[in-house]
């Protein structure tokens, strides 16, 4: 996706955040009574019909990374003979394929759109996940979860698209909302796995295969739903979306942000970010939160076992923080976004995760373990999300777009 014009040098872009947000608050579409009830109908539209369906996706994409921690616990390393140290590197190869392909993938954007390469990457991680029923070693694991990384790198352009048509004081709740979906489908899983372990375990000698059929089986399907119906960036989106006065306004704010369709790599402003101190902290803060998800949705329900309950009760037990998680994220966000605050919300939440840390390491017995999981995940979701939410606001404009590129490096 092409996210900002050539038509003015990169310093006319790099300005102040506070600036941006006030040329937002202040640009005609706020000030003429006409199009403030056009802004208005025009995001009530891309609030029923956008962010529903970026929710799903990121629920499906976060179903298809948490769903080998429940398939761990349903018995997958102990039928393919694979080790803890090989089901560590079975996590991790996710995560590299991920990270390696977000920055192509986000430039292919600009020539397939929205809703083609989301369509494409839902279609390449369901029929990934579908074949890992017939693995049957830690090689062939392996190389299907590093696919499944690759083609989960294919969705992150959404975040940028949210971003163009979203001013960054109404964006923290919305981004937040779809990134919740993550939450929500790590409760999701655990009910999931518990069922099948419960009534369907065993048909056709299958157990934690079920879990790959389902979760893969589903995104396969909803690919072409997005594809139909998910829209392009302003400057291309069908008419069936948006009428021409609403199409004109997305493009007026987009190009308000720096964020429009005739974007050109630019190496000397990539390269810039590492001089900046903003990125920096960014940078920590992203990571440190990005890693503690990542290491829960790998491992939360092997924990929870490892409290001393039963494979099957871990896997229901594990729905309890993610929902608390889902709450949380999403009563953060409206806070944030309805007082303009968001650097004390962030560091008030990563303080919480951090008292989570301390009770998992020094509590022993399974409630107050428990509990401590509930306390580190009200925390870092909420942190990480609003975090991500933050950038636009401190990074406008083309930094922005390089910002996740240049944190994965």
């Amino acid at each position: 996706m092409a996210l900002v014009s050539d038509t003015k040098p990169d310093g006319e872009y790099v300005e102040d955040a506070h600036s941006y947000e006030d040329k937002a608050e202040r640009s005609t579409f706020a000030q003429d009574p006409t199009e403030s009830h056009l802004e208005r109908k025009t995001k009530l539209k891309m609030d029923l019909f956008v962010l529903p369906l970026t929710l799903i996706v990121y629920f499906l994409a976060s179903m298809g990374r948490s769903d080998l921690g429940n398939a761990q616990v349903a018995g997958m390393n102990k039928d393919l003979g694979i080790t803890a140290a090989q089901y560590s590197n079975i996590g991790s190869l996710f995560y590299v394929g991920y990270l390696v392909f977000q920055l192509p993938s986000t430039l292919a954007l600009r020539y397939l759109t929205p809703p083609v390469l989301v369509f494409l990457a839902m279609l390449l991680w369901g029929v990934a996940t579908t074949c890992m029923t017939a693995a049957t070693d830690y090689s062939s694991v392996a190389g299907l979860r590093f696919l499944i990384g690759v083609a989960e790198a294919g969705i992150q352009g959404m975040i940028f698209f949210l971003a163009i048509i979203y001013t960054p004081r109404e964006l923290t709740k919305r981004l937040c909302f779809c990134y919740s979906g993550s939450a929500l489908a790590g409760a999701c899983n655990g009910l999931m796995a518990y069922g099948i372990v419960n009534n369907i375990a065993g048909r056709d000698g299958w157990t934690w295969q079920w879990i790959f059929l389902i979760e893969g089986v589903i995104p396969i399907g909803f690919s072409f739903i997005i594809l139909v119906l998910y829209p392009s960036t302003p400057e291309k989106t069908r008419s069936i979306f948006f009428s021409a006065d609403e199409k004109a306004f997305l493009i007026g704010r987009s190009r308000l942000a720096a964020n429009t369709g005739e974007y050109k790599f630019r190496p000397k402003l990539f390269l810039s970010l590492f001089a900046d101190p903003v990125f920096w902290l960014l940078t920590v803060m992203c990571i440190g939160g990005t890693f503690t998800i990542a290491t829960l949705q790998n491992f939360l329900p092997a924990i929870i076992r490892g409290f001393g309950w039963s494979a099957t009760t871990a896997q229901a037990m594990s729905v309890v923080p993610y929902a608390i998680a889902f709450v949380t994220t999403n009563f953060w966000a409206q806070l944030a976004d309805r007082f303009n605050q968001r650097g004390f919300i962030i560091v008030a939440n990563m303080l919480l995760a951090i008292v989570g840390f301390i009770v998992l390491l020094t509590v022993y017995d399974r409630v107050p373990s428990l509990i401590g999981c509930c306390v580190l995940v009200a925390g870092a979701y909420p942190a990480t999300a609003i975090g991500i939410a933050y950038i636009p606001t401190l990074l406008p404009g083309r930094k922005f777009f390089y910002f996740p590129r240049v944190t994965n490096l």
